[in-house]
């Protein structure tokens, strides 16, 4: 094997062990604050945020090993099992689609709030929105394995027309949430409302919807690589470079925890609740520390303690036989 291949396996394994750990802790830290304080999973907004995180965590823990597993399979030994590449490919595919599936539920609750924010207080309800996520999951599971199998588009189609269409419906509601929100600032600026109420919650959606669309931008420059490599195998109908297709699996991955890093960026109250769950990890730490050192402590008085116990009782049993004179 030659010395670039395995400085490539090693930067590429430790690009994903990086990314994975990091993704696990954030996403940890999110699911945690929002399911601790009952008052943030009542809004909708944090309730797709906490959806979101979940399969980000699910794509954390399952894609990066997978990644990594197949980079040592295909690089290192230089292994093709069609049967390993296919399941793994699978289980990849449909993580990636519950992650990607998961932001356009939230990208929609976000688009709903600020076109249409009667029918969204009126209709949009937390129940309906795990039912809507259900359903297009529950297409995903179903095309894919169509796919896989055969019956219907080949795989790099599939994956290619699911990306563009995502990719289009993501461009289509940021746009026209952007073209609203620039028009309600516009107006606010113009006829601004006495409606202290209402003003605060303009603003508030307008403040969820910038940070739902960072997080798209976020998506499209993770993904670009990916989609670049199923365009080139589509169009030009070439042989798999596995290299470049292993690191766009990587940079995909790291969506997920880029993702995190913009929740806390952009909300207050999640950073606060975030920060908290830290600092009790690290008092909890400190704690064990303390308590470690206490019964070491313990334990080495009491070891003296016995020690001179047994000096003194070996000193009163020569007293009693002679062998001291006091």
């Amino acid at each position: 094997m030659r010395s670039t291949t395995i400085a490539n396996l090693f930067f590429l394994c430790t690009v994903n062990t990086i990314f994975m750990i990091a993704g696990i802790f954030l996403n940890s830290v999110v699911i945690i604050s929002l399911w601790r304080t009952s008052q943030l999973r009542k809004k909708l907004c944090y309730f797709t945020i906490f959806v979101l995180s979940c399969f980000d965590l699910s794509a954390v823990i399952i894609n990066h090993p997978i990644t990594m597993a197949s980079a040592v399979v295909t690089m290192a030994y230089g292994v093709y099992d069609e049967l390993f590449v296919d399941v793994t490919e699978y289980i990849f595919a449909l993580v990636a689609e519950f992650a990607m599936l998961a932001l356009l539920t939230l990208n929609i609750e976000r688009f709903l709030a600020l076109a249409y924010p009667f029918f969204h207080e009126r209709m949009v309800t937390r129940e309906r929105l795990i039912l809507f996520l259900a359903l297009v999951q529950f297409l995903a599971i179903l095309v894919t394995t169509l796919t896989f199998k055969n019956y219907v588009l080949t795989k790099n189609m599939l994956i290619t027309i699911a990306m563009s269409f995502c990719l289009s419906l993501f461009a289509y509601l940021n746009y026209t949430t952007f073209m609203i929100a620039k028009s309600k600032r516009k107006n606010e600026r113009i006829a601004p409302t006495d409606d202290l109420h209402e003003l605060k919650k303009t603003r508030f959606n307008l403040r969820k919807m910038s940070t739902s669309s960072l997080a798209v931008l976020c998506f499209f420059a993770c993904s670009f690589p990916g989609i670049v490599y199923y365009l080139h195998l589509v169009s030009l109908s070439r042989e798999n470079d596995k290299t470049f297709a292993l690191w766009a699996a990587t940079t995909g991955c790291a969506n997920s925890t880029f993702n995190c890093l913009i929740l806390f960026w952009r909300n207050t109250v999640l950073r606060r609740e975030g920060m908290k769950i830290i600092k009790s990890i690290q008092s909890r730490r400190c704690c064990f520390r303390m308590s470690r050192f206490t019964n070491a402590l313990f334990m080495e008085k009491l070891q003296t303690k016995s020690t001179i116990v047994t000096y003194q009782m070996r000193t009163q049993i020569g007293v009693q036989q002679g062998y001291y004179n006091i």
